[in-house]
């Protein structure tokens, strides 16, 4: 076994040097290169301290500061990230995407204008998105505001998307019932039974019959609105010889993903009994660090960053001794973890402890961003005065002197809080005090098809009424279904009160069928047929 070992090591030894010894290719242009430590790979000059990994182990982008940037554009191009050093073009700054690791290329966006005139500003950032990304049922300003008022907006070609039923945004034909929720309110799921999916391998969805491809069955992510792609899966064969069975659902998982640090598995089984076992090499070359308690493996550089990767925490424990791989950073107080400057202050615990949010000596990293009253953390413009308290003093929710950052805002009437009109008469209670009645003596839904419950007026969503569970205050949103089939696959219809109940909420010993005018127990009648598996 030694003599084996050694072999193995020796040869590991004599592999890499050769590596070393390969010359790097020579252009007609004289290219230099940059030479990865320990694969020995080739990077062009061009490519080094760019934002991106082009060595296994990232040499490429360390110590950027010490680095002029790239030759190919006047340095005043270059815009450097705040962490790492590394140099992006300032083509690249406020377009949505990350291209610095801090994302610092998307900070301090309001002044300027956009690359070009069509382009979307984000609301509250200052971001720039490109229009064909407005209205698309995406998310890409970190506010939202790229998918407001999309109802005023002409989709591209109309006869080739289709409209959210909520938010109004144009999402591809081609991308309505494919199994992904590409609207918010998942409407491109609905109304899919066709009787049959265009291949004979797709799973169809068990309540919308959307149909998803047979890669995505068992693996682990909810493709199907009702999460019917991850039932039963011990009947279904994995696509790889080589996954990992979850122990308690049989979902499949990659073994890239065995003993990571992370719980693929519900049951976390996947990250069970990893001392035994050997860290995946997932990236070539990579240091691995093992949790303490699990034997899990994560990447060495996730170790003394501020959070948490082995769930016991040892990865952010004894810190103290470790040099912080950024050029400006912050030492959490308790465990010496290293956190990028940019997160202090910024209203997100990087910290474990929280140090980096006790801000009371500190300056908000933006003049945009809020201070708490008692000084303990800064908040993000689009947190303040949006309804929730994230100040512990709820200093950032007191906003009659402050301007509503979005359209047509609703006032909670004792601190002045901004709702938008979708969140007035939705089903929840927004306003935090209590005494603003934003889902109460509602004349109309904000939108056609929501349902009204008898008493208060508030709205809840179509989907919602006669699907089991009582959402009206008043139930009145279970009641009067016989119009209505249960939405909700394991539901039962009382005999007379026509409410849909859960199947696991009949013969239960309690009527749930019973309404308020009408006597109704037959959830609990022929109980001595039934069996439950």
């Amino acid at each position: 076994m030694a003599t084996s070992l050694l072999l193995f090591l020796l040869l590991g030894s004599v592999y890499h040097a050769s590596l070393q010894s390969v010359e790097c290719p020579q252009f007609e242009f004289g290219d230099e290169f940059f030479r990865c430590g320990s694969s020995g790979d080739c990077v062009l000059a061009q490519d080094v301290c760019d934002g991106e990994d082009d060595c296994a182990e990232g040499l490429d982008e360390g110590d950027c500061w010490s680095k002029a940037c790239p030759q190919w554009a006047p340095p005043d191009d270059f815009f450097r990230c705040e962490s790492s050093g590394a140099c992006v073009h300032q083509l690249y700054t406020c377009d949505g995407n990350h291209d610095c690791p801090d994302g610092s290329d998307e900070t301090d966006c309001s002044g300027g204008g956009c690359p070009h005139p069509e382009d979307f500003r984000c609301e509250s950032s200052g971001t720039c998105i490109h229009p064909a990304n407005q209205c698309d049922g995406i998310d890409d300003c970190a506010d939202g505001s790229d998918e407001e008022d999309c109802w005023t907006k002409e989709c591209p070609d109309s006869d080739n998307y289709f409209r959210c039923e909520r938010s109004g945004a144009c999402v591809y034909q081609s991308n309505t019932c494919d199994g992904n929720r590409d609207c918010p309110d998942w409407s491109d799921e609905k109304n899919c039974s066709v009787g049959e999916c265009p291949f004979a391998e797709d799973f169809m969805c068990e309540n919308s019959g959307a149909c998803i491809v047979e890669w995505n069955r068992c693996d682990g992510n909810h493709n199907c609105p009702d999460g019917s792609d991850e039932r039963d899966c011990w009947s279904v064969e994995c696509l790889e010889p080589n996954n990992f069975r979850c122990k308690s659902s049989g979902t499949c998982i990659h073994p890239a993903n065995q003993c990571n640090g992370v719980h693929d598995c519900a049951d976390g089984s996947d990250e069970e009994g990893c001392w035994s076992k050997e860290c995946t090499q997932w990236l070539p070359f990579a240091v691995y660090f093992r949790c303490e308690s699990s034997g899990a493996c994560v990447p060495e550089w996730f170790t003394c960053d501020g959070r948490y990767d082995c769930h016991d925490g040892s990865d952010e424990k004894d810190c103290w001794s470790e040099e912080c791989p950024f050029h400006d950073y912050f030492r959490c107080k308790s465990s010496g973890a290293c956190v990028q400057q940019s997160g202090l202050c910024n209203g997100y615990d990087d910290c474990p402890d929280s140090s980096d949010e006790d801000c009371s000596s500190e300056e908000c990293p933006d003049p945009d961003f809020f201070k708490c009253e008692s000084g303990e953390t800064c908040v993000h413009p689009s947190k303040h005065c949006n309804g929730i308290n994230d100040c512990i003093d709820g200093s950032d929710e007191n906003c009659w002197d402050t301007e509503c950052p979005f359209k047509d805002a609703i006032r909670c009437e004792s601190n002045g809080a901004c709702l938008s009109p979708e969140q007035f008469c939705d089903g929840h209670r927004d306003c935090r005090d209590g005494l603003a009645l934003d889902d109460e003596d509602c004349e109309e839904c904000p939108y056609p098809n929501d349902f009204m419950c008898e008493y208060g007026g508030m709205c809840i969503r179509p989907e919602k009424h006669c699907d089991g569970f009582e959402d009206c205050f008043d139930h009145s949103d279970e009641e009067d279904c016989w119009g209505k089939e249960c939405l909700v696959s394991e539901s039962f219809k009382c005999t007379v009160s026509a409410k849909c109940i859960l199947d696991t909420k009949r013969c239960d010993g309690i009527v749930n069928c019973h309404r308020y005018d009408v006597r109704d127990d037959s959830d609990e009648s022929s109980c001595g047929k039934l069996t439950f598996s």
